[in-house]
């Protein structure tokens, strides 16, 4: 097992990483942010992607959840499986030079945003050969 690159506490780095790398293309600030229904259809040169704690990425499977109230509830039924996943379908796919995918490093103080809730995830995307920024 490769070891794993150490932690930030905040999101700063990794957010600004994908600040800068998306200012420096576009000479400017960050345009727009969007969902996955405002972007079907389009195409944009570039994009910044942020993967929340809904679709965990977990010891080789994935783990679906929806936020409730103030807490993570999982998602059983297939076909709201399949609409998350195709969320993230939609939303990885629409860059053309390039992107940035931020996997926010959660806080332990929050419990609806625990570290452990956003680590697979991380370990997943490194591990595929994405570089951490």
């Amino acid at each position: 097992m490769k070891p794993r690159p150490a932690r930030r506490e905040n999101n700063s780095g990794r957010f600004a990483a994908c600040a800068k790398l998306l200012g420096e293309l576009k000479e400017g600030p960050l345009e727009d942010a969007a969902t996955e229904f405002q972007v079907q259809g389009l195409e944009v040169d570039w994009a910044c992607v942020t993967w929340d704690a809904d679709l965990r990425l977990v010891d080789g499977g994935r783990r679906h959840h929806s936020f409730r109230g103030d807490v993570w509830t999982n998602v059983n039924k297939p076909d709201r499986q399949r609409c998350l996943l195709n969320a993230y379908r939609v939303l990885l796919t629409r860059a053309r030079q390039g992107m940035a995918i931020f996997v926010p490093p959660g806080d332990r103080r929050d419990q609806t945003r625990l570290p452990q809730f956003y680590d697979g995830t991380f370990e997943y995307l490194t591990g595929i050969g994405l570089a951490e920024v």
